[in-house]
């Protein structure tokens, strides 16, 4: 029998039809009041815990996404505010340049591979892909060696910071860093706050490391948390906060 009675006796129907309301509204209920608990109770002890250093930073900010809050953290931890202004420093120095090549190939290549599908259907995808290429070289050759230098600061006044910015020499991924599993690819506005998004779970590499160091302990949170519908692969929150 099923939970909810399908009979077609009216009064069954009407009945099921009631309870199946309040049984949903229940859950709603829950639901708002279980989001109520996290927004104005869990997530700003962890703020104040991350801001404090009483909590470690890269744990508190992962257990913070695994809540499924949205709500933006305004704060960093301490070792993070410490280790900005040298990365911040690097970053103004570091050359940019624009790679003619590369973006007349990037240009070129879509077109490329829908001209070689089209013409060369029999061919394996392999092929094709070869085949594709070459026309993008072809395209994009007059550009080879071309650069144009670019500002550090972005036309909409933020300054990237990029791995290579606070990795230490000779070290390709320093995820030890207090960055690094923290921030790691982030922006600076013209106020001195940092301006990211906070995903870290959709982020292999990153992943991968931290679940190792806990002995799988990552995985399985994040694993549970799905699992209760805390998250999903578009969960994580904005990050605004100062440095100083």
């Amino acid at each position: 029998m099923p939970f909810f009675n399908t009979s077609n006796n009216p009064l069954q129907h009407a009945l099921a039809g009631k309870f199946k309301n309040l049984f949903h509204g229940a859950r709603d209920f829950a639901l708002d009041k279980a989001i109520q608990l996290r927004d104005e109770a869990i997530v700003p002890t962890l703020d104040r815990g991350i801001e404090s250093g009483d909590l470690p930073g890269k744990e508190a900010m992962f257990v913070r996404y695994l809540t499924g809050t949205d709500k933006p953290l305004n704060v960093l931890p301490p070792s993070v505010r410490e280790a900005v202004p040298a990365a911040v420093d690097r970053s103004l120095t570091r050359d940019r340049f624009r790679n003619l090549y590369g973006e007349n190939y990037d240009l070129a290549f879509p077109e490329a591979v829908a001209k070689a599908k089209a013409e060369y259907p029999d061919l394996a995808p392999r092929f094709q892909m070869e085949i594709a290429e070459r026309e993008a070289h072809n395209a994009a050759e007059p550009f080879a060696g071309q650069t144009i230098p670019v500002p550090a600061i972005d036309e909409q006044g933020l300054l990237d910071i990029q791995y290579k910015d606070y990795n230490e020499s000779g070290v390709r991924n320093n995820v030890r860093h207090p960055l690094s599993q923290t921030l790691g690819r982030f922006h600076i506005d013209k106020d001195g706050n940092v301006i990211d998004r906070y995903d870290f779970a959709n982020h292999d590499r990153g992943m991968q490391y931290a679940n190792v160091q806990t002995g799988g302990a990552v995985e399985a949170a994040n694993f549970l948390a799905k699992k209760l519908g805390l998250i999903n692969h578009s969960s994580g929150y904005e990050i605004n906060a100062p440095i100083n």
